[in-house]
């Protein structure tokens, strides 16, 4: 996950999309990272919605004793929840041969189940286009930042009665032809145990972008990389698509 941040943040230097022949949905991704790109939104314009996105939700946030959060337990192994949803703490004890402390023990964050990270994209006049979300995450120290389409452990939804996430139904239903990026990859190893997520970028009708529901977004890939610029408005999973969708080109042109 360190890894594709870090390279979600880099420049590169893209081919003319001219140089792709034949493949329209490359020819796209290309056109999207040009910065005179035509866009849904100007910078400006999504700048002051992530803005008010961050304004309008505000988060409160405190400590408490751990022994007065109502539905978490904690026993000889583990801080887990009482329904095995969501995630546990364990500690673990660590021995390494090859770094400057050579044991340690520390905790680790264990997700209950595997998470689902999803871009949908689609061209808006020859111009690829991700949606994102203004998400409200807790730990995050503007409350608010730009998400993938969809971001959700969908096993922690079964039998809860909260309704699903919006375009989950679509990306986890995609024809296998409209996948273009389907992997599953893991998160950063320092601080999370076992912690998987299926990253997808599903290619949906231009159809698609007239729909926009309420904190939902269409930007350009370019967009995207001039945002990861400043701190505090692309979130890690997006990141992470973004360095997924770098691939797609790069893969196609050293072909």
């Amino acid at each position: 996950m360190d890894v594709r941040t870090v390279l979600s943040c880099l420049a590169l230097a893209a081919p003319d999309p001219g140089e792709l022949p034949g493949d329209v949905f490359r020819a796209a991704l290309l056109r999207s990272l040009r910065a005179d790109a035509g866009t849904r939104h100007t910078l400006e314009d999504l700048g002051q919605w992530l803005t008010r996105s961050k304004v309008d939700h505000p988060l409160d946030t405190r400590r408490v004793p751990l022994a007065g959060i109502s539905g978490w337990h904690r026993d000889a192994d583990a801080v887990a929840h009482d329904e095995g949803r969501y995630f546990r703490i364990v500690g673990v004890s660590v021995r390494a041969t090859q770094r400057e402390v050579r044991s340690w023990t520390q905790p680790l964050l264990a997700p209950v189940g595997q998470g689902v990270i999803a871009f949908l994209v689609t061209r808006v006049d020859g111009v690829l286009h991700a949606l994102v979300q203004a998400r409200v995450e807790a730990g995050l120290l503007d409350g608010v930042e730009l998400a993938p389409t969809v971001q959700c452990t969908p096993a922690n939804l079964a039998g809860t009665g909260l309704p699903r996430p919006p375009f989950l139904d679509t990306v986890l239903g995609a024809d296998p032809a409209d996948i273009r990026y389907d992997t599953l990859l893991s998160d950063e190893g320092g601080r999370s145990y076992h912690s998987l997520a299926r990253h997808l970028v599903v290619e949906v009708p231009e159809t698609f972008a007239a729909r926009e529901p309420d904190g939902f977004r269409w930007v350009s890939v370019g967009q995207l990389v001039t945002l990861t610029r400043h701190s505090y408005q692309v979130n890690v999973q997006a990141r992470s698509l973004l360095t997924v969708l770098h691939s797609l080109w790069t893969a196609e042109a050293s072909a």
